[in-house]
């Protein structure tokens, strides 16, 4: 430090503390109203499916939040497309942390919604159901 320069009481230079933490998940309603065309297309059939599967969008896995989320499967849906600007180090990344912590990734390119969202949703409807098992409330016979 040069002359006339000494540090007020309590300052500390450099980095603050917090600028290490990972950045806290941003509020649902902010990411809900910037969901993409393939993203809204595919939520739009997914949340009418009458079956046993419940989907959540924009769901929250610290750090990280997934396009969209089946529970009963736990399996995460990822949209890749011009939306993400992650870099493919970036999706392994996450990819991953999400198995780490005993979740399936399936990455679905946004083409593919766009281009018949119907048999995107039913192929991901049945693989969940598949990875779900059998259901509890179901009548065996």
């Amino acid at each position: 430090m040069g002359r006339g320069t000494a540090p007020r009481s309590g300052v500390v230079e450099g980095p603050a503390p917090c600028a290490q933490l990972p950045a806290p998940c941003p509020p649902l309603g902010v990411i809900a109203a910037i969901l993409s065309l393939p993203e809204q297309l595919l939520w739009r059939l997914l949340r009418q499916v009458r079956r046993d599967l419940r989907f959540r969008r924009q769901h929250p896995i610290h750090p990280y939040v997934a396009d969209f989320y089946c529970a009963a499967a736990k399996m995460v849906i990822e949209i890749d497309g011009a939306s993400h600007n992650h870099s493919q180090a970036a999706d392994e990344r996450r990819t991953a942390y999400l198995h780490s912590v005993g979740l399936q990734v399936l990455r679905i390119p946004a083409a593919d919604v766009l281009a018949n969202p119907e048999a995107v949703a039913d192929a991901l409807m049945r693989r969940c159901e598949r990875r779900a098992g059998p259901s509890t409330t179901q009548p065996e016979g």
